[in-house]
């Protein structure tokens, strides 16, 4: 299995849908997805990148963990929720946009992703792993740190307060 469409009328991938599909490179989400489980791409080591549909709100725990290829992805403006370990070990990643709706980012969501050098949320890019934190809560976004720690093994620095660059 290398690339797949899914078809119309799916509202949710469920969890470990893909689970351990090495080869899949590319997937076509429909535009009427709501949710993608647990796990539902873990370990999906050739997944390149990924454009999830304007819909879904939910992104599962483990949902890209090990998705090591993944370069690119981007993430709904709808989206409320990005699970636990989301994007653990993704470490392609060099960069995403956290949408504004964005409520919740479970523990360890990017952790191990060792190329993630700027994160930009609500039109500043932050380089800066502290600052960046702060930018979230100053916005009543729970980053929850558990066991797994916020935003630890990534490219983003401690602090960097003179490195934040308006989009």
């Amino acid at each position: 299995l290398t690339d797949i469409s899914i078809p119309d009328g799916v509202t949710n991938i469920g969890p470990g849908a893909f689970d351990g599909c090495t080869k899949l490179a590319s997937i076509d989400l429909p535009k009427g997805l709501t949710s993608i489980g647990r796990e539902a791409f873990w370990g999906c080591t050739g997944l390149t990148d990924i454009s999830i549909p304007d819909g879904v709100t939910n992104i599962g725990p483990g949902a890209f963990d090990g998705c090591t290829k993944l370069a690119s992805i981007d993430l709904p403006k709808g989206l409320t929720s990005i699970g636990r370990e989301a994007f653990w070990g993704c470490t392609g990643l060099t960069d995403i946009s956290i949408p504004d709706g964005v409520t919740n980012i479970g523990p360890g969501a990017f952790n191990g992703c060792t190329k993630l050098a700027s994160v930009t949320y609500k039109g500043v890019t932050y380089h800066s792993r502290n600052e960046l934190l702060s930018a979230l809560s100053n916005n009543n976004v729970t980053v929850e740190s558990g066991f797994a720690g916020k935003f630890e093994g990534t490219a983003l620095k401690d602090y960097d307060n003179n490195n934040k660059n308006p989009e």
